[in-house]
């Protein structure tokens, strides 16, 4: 099978346009010169775009800016996830061999492993990357958070009482998520999310670290 590669000589050139752009913008460039940059950006978009569009390319398109389609995923941690021409067990495989080779940064390839196969809709396979990523570092709390996340979409309800039913471990994947992170930026997710379920939230957490902290 044939190997595609995405060449990011169209991708550079797409953003050297788009800073030069901003350049003659604020600093009262030609307004000429913004016209032909500005059409120079659109072309080039286009150009970057074509593959995904699933149209034939002739090939000395192919042989310029390659053929691979490009596919945007949200990334957990805020970002962008951006995955090109990469087969999501080929984006698995890459995070595990990573982890093998820098054991140092394995809780992150974990972690990020997650975030692939959760925009891919995968979530219990993404919850075994975040086990190996709590695994790799206990304390890595986004990680508890996330899995917790995929965890509150599989609560089912019962049908005669309406009381909500967690799937197992949610209470203890969000609850471990806030008492590493008492305050941290998803503390207030995870508290909803415990809620929802008819949990209790240790409010303590946050105490706790402050009296550790002062000895």
């Amino acid at each position: 099978m044939e190997t595609q590669t995405q060449s990011f000589g169209p991708i550079l050139i797409l953003l050297v346009l788009i800073v030069s752009f901003l350049y003659m913008h604020f600093t009262g460039g030609s307004g000429l010169t913004r016209i032909y940059l500005a059409g120079a950006i659109v072309l080039a978009s286009i150009l970057i775009l074509l593959p995904s569009l699933n149209v034939d390319l002739p090939d000395w398109y192919k042989a310029g800016f390659g053929a691979t389609k490009i596919q945007l995923g949200l990334d957990l941690q805020g970002g962008t996830h951006l995955l090109l021409a990469v087969q999501l067990d080929e984006a698995v495989k890459a995070y595990d061999l990573a982890a093998q080779q820098n054991p140092a940064g394995a809780a992150q390839y974990y972690y990020n492993q997650g975030a692939v196969l959760t925009n891919s809709g995968k979530v219990d396979e993404a919850n075994a990357a975040f086990d190996k990523a709590i695994a790799a570092d206990p304390t890595k709390a986004d990680a508890y958070y996330q899995k917790g996340v995929n965890l509150i979409n599989k609560a089912t309800t019962d049908s005669k009482t309406g009381k909500v039913i967690p799937a197992p471990g949610t209470e203890e994947a969000l609850n471990k998520y806030l008492e590493l992170q008492p305050t941290g930026q998803f503390a207030e997710g995870a508290k909803s999310m415990l809620q929802y379920i008819g949990s209790s939230i240790e409010t303590s957490y946050g105490k706790k670290k402050a009296a550790a902290t002062k000895k």
